[in-house]
């Protein structure tokens, strides 16, 4: 049974009742671990490694990031951590933390990159006049390639991606505000 977050008594002249507030719902969350690639052992959001204390690496520019970030591996062989933060989209060396590249997203983006056939899909939230805007980019070494841009809605009709894509079949789906988009 929940915990109550709050007690006290109601009082009606010599009459205390006592009552409880406790939660109306109950949070279940999916914990996800960036795991050291050198002896596998978790990382924290500090990026510390768990096991030994010590800093694994910090990129000071990244302060916060909605989503969930991808490790890629590039053309050249060689893999990338990619994020979105703060209307970004970022390239960085998984053993150093070092940015690699970035590329505009021109807003921010909530939800997670997905990887499939050696491209990235992902969706912004814009709350501008024009909707929120698709992209598909392929990862390279040093650099990002937009192949694909579009956006989702209309000056009448503000579309935002609010989740991230799925796809199948070299079809993508996404997420649009409370529908799905084919």
């Amino acid at each position: 049974m929940a915990r109550a977050i709050w007690t006290g008594t109601v009082g009606f002249g010599l009459v205390q009742i006592p009552v409880a507030l406790y939660p109306a719902e109950e949070t279940t969350e999916l914990s996800m671990t960036l795991l050291d690639r050198r002896d596998f052992s978790p990382v924290g959001y500090e990026r510390v490694n768990k096991t030994t204390g010590k800093e694994v690496w910090r990129a000071p520019d990244i302060r916060s990031a909605w989503n969930t970030p991808v490790l890629v591996s590039v053309p050249s062989g060689g893999s990338e951590l990619v994020i979105s933060i703060e209307g970004r989209l970022l390239g960085l060396d998984p053993d150093t933390g070092k940015e690699l590249w970035h590329e505009s997203l021109g807003t921010i983006a909530k939800a997670s990159p997905v990887l499939a056939d050696g491209k990235l899909y992902i969706g912004t939230e814009n709350t501008g006049d024009a909707g929120g805007k698709f992209f598909i980019i392929r990862p390279h070494a040093e650099r990002a390639e937009i192949l694909d841009q579009d956006w989702l809605g209309t000056p009448e009709q503000s579309e935002l991606i609010i989740a991230s894509p799925i796809v199948a079949s070299g079809f993508s789906r996404t997420i649009i505000a409370d529908r799905v988009r084919l």
